[in-house]
C-alpha cells in the first residue's frame, strides 16, 4: 500500500503502479495524517508487518497527528515502523512525543545528514 496526503501524488503513485504492471501486488490510498476514515480504511487493508515514511517530520505541528495515525496502523509489539529524514532540527521533538506510544529503537545516519530510525508500538 503506497500513500500520500495529496491527490495528485496518489493519482500519479497509481500510473506509476499500472505502469510496471504491479496492480496485482499494490495499491495506491490518500491518507490524511488524523483523519480516522482514512485511517479506518487501511486498518481493514491490515495488520501491517512494516510501515516506511520518508521525509514526513518536516512540520512540528503535524507530529500529533502522525502519530495518532500511525498508533492505529500499528499492531503493539508487532508493526515496525521506519521512518527516514533529513536533518532539520524538528525530529527530536517528534522522537520525544513518539517515546510515549512507541519504542524507538535506532538512529542511524546513513548519508550526510539523512537518518533512519526504526519504532515499534509499545504492547
Amino acid at each position: 500500500m503506497l500513500t500520500d496526503g495529496s491527490e495528485t501524488a496518489v493519482e500519479l503513485l497509481q500510473q506509476n503502479i499500472k505502469a510496471n504492471n504491479l496492480e496485482d501486488s499494490a495499491q495506491s490510498y490518500q491518507l490524511s495524517w488524523g483523519y480516522l476514515a482514512d485511517t479506518v480504511d487501511l486498518v481493514a487493508h491490515g495488520p501491517w508487518d512494516l510501515i516506511i515514511g520518508s521525509d514526513l517530520l518536516y512540520a512540528p505541528e503535524s507530529h500529533p497527528d502522525l502519530l495518532t495515525t500511525l498508533a492505529a496502523l500499528c499492531t503493539p509489539s508487532h508493526t515496525e515502523v521506519l521512518l527516514t529524514y533529513p536533518t532539520r532540527f524538528t525530529e527530536s521533538l517528534f522522537f520525544d512525543e513518539a517515546a510515549e506510544l512507541f519504542r524507538v529503537d535506532d538512529h542511524e545516519e546513513v548519508e550526510p545528514a539523512l537518518w533512519a530510525t526504526r519504532m515499534v508500538m509499545r504492547a
